[in-house]
């Protein structure tokens, strides 16, 4: 089983791995916890997470981008 930080599930109920996502970005967080992301694919989905880091981004993702 993927550890639970690994999984997301989207405001569909679709579940999506972190290898699912190519960037997550929680800077416009909701009321409900959901955030935007991006997949391998260039979807944008909403997720559902409950801790952002300071820079607006969830934290662990292999790709984050630097500077900007």
């Amino acid at each position: 089983m993927p550890d639970s930080t690994d999984v997301w599930v989207t405001s569909f109920g679709d579940v999506v791995t972190r290898q699912d996502l190519t960037r997550v970005w929680c800077g416009e967080c909701f009321g409900t916890g959901c955030v935007l992301g991006e997949s391998s694919t260039g979807q944008v989905i909403a997720l559902l997470c409950g801790e952002c880091d300071g820079l607006g981004w969830f934290p662990d993702l292999p790709e984050r981008p630097q500077g900007s």
